[in-house]
């Protein structure tokens, strides 16, 4: 059984995305992962593009009869801005989320012990506003180390499977151009060395593991490198790649995005020789041919 889909109304104490939602308030315990934060839920620079501010729509109906009745001179412009609104209600300054994350202990706490929790990642701890952030421990992975082996004499394994491998590839590789591979030679030799291999790649799989070295500070990151906690996590590599966790959890949106798509990569055009073209610098369509092409127009003029 998989992980429940997190619907953020659940979080929502203020506006909600789905009106009368079935789950508003589904929310009581557990282990809540919220993947990408920053990009959900911004910052104080994405939060100043949001327009018209921490309204909520049962306000903006308010605020659109009172000024209706003192004949405002500026109603028109007032009126637009606030169907922006209408036609998206919720947004990160209304739904009144992080105020949900400040009360967030009372939903499941017996005897003082606290049964619920909250894990966000993103690429920058900065990309959450420093309101949510503050409020959070500050996780930082720093190193991952090679790859090892918990079982004793695991590298007589290795050279046993080493020693049958090696050889068998150096033969293969010259009779499957000779011969072919489909020959009674080729099928015992591929037996005998299959089996080695399986038992190897069995013991990898299942007794292999790997650490990360992590820092980890308070939300306001105002504490000094030298007084930060330093540790290691261990990961045994069983865990970490039998299909238990998904490094692509948004490859659904990309999945469906190149569906759409009437051309492939194999469809876009190629550079003409080693040095691009005018022509073909323009057709990458970068921010930075942008404005030389500004400087090409301006000299022309």
């Amino acid at each position: 059984m998989y992980a429940h889909i997190l619907d953020f109304d659940m979080l929502r104490l203020g506006q909600k995305m789905v009106e009368d939602n079935l789950y508003s308030n589904a929310a009581d315990f557990g282990i809540f992962v919220f993947s990408e934060a920053g990009k959900d839920r911004g910052n104080q620079y994405d939060h100043m593009r949001i327009v018209p501010g921490s309204f909520t729509v049962k306000n903006v109906r308010k605020i659109l009869k009172k000024y209706e009745k003192s004949e405002y001179v500026g109603m028109e412009d007032l009126r637009a801005e606030f169907a922006k609104l209408e036609e998206d209600p919720c947004s990160p300054l209304n739904d009144y989320f992080n105020l949900m994350l400040k009360m967030f202990r009372h939903l499941a706490t017996v005897d003082g012990v606290c049964f619920v929790s909250m894990f966000m990642n993103d690429q920058r701890e900065q990309c959450l506003n420093a309101d949510a952030r503050e409020l959070c421990d500050v996780v930082t992975l720093t190193k991952k180390s090679r790859v090892r082996n918990v079982l004793p004499f695991n590298v007589y394994d290795e050279i046993v499977r080493d020693a049958v491998y090696y050889p068998f590839r150096k033969v293969y590789d010259k009779l499957r151009v000779l011969r072919g591979d489909n020959t009674l030679l080729i099928h015992i030799l591929k037996s005998i060395t299959s089996a080695f291999e399986r038992r190897y790649v069995r013991l990898r799989n299942e007794f292999d593991y790997f650490s990360v070295s992590y820092t980890r500070e308070d939300g306001k990151m105002e504490t000094r490198a030298a007084d930060k906690e330093r540790g290691k996590i261990y990961i045994c590599s069983k865990l970490a790649f039998s299909r238990r966790y998904s490094t692509d959890c948004f490859g659904g949106y990309f999945e469906r995005r190149s569906a759409q798509s009437a051309v492939g990569l194999g469809d876009v055009e190629t550079f003409g020789s080693e040095k691009a073209t005018w022509e073909e610098l323009d057709a990458t369509h970068g921010h930075f041919i942008k404005t030389l092409k500004k400087t090409i127009e301006e000299d022309d003029d």
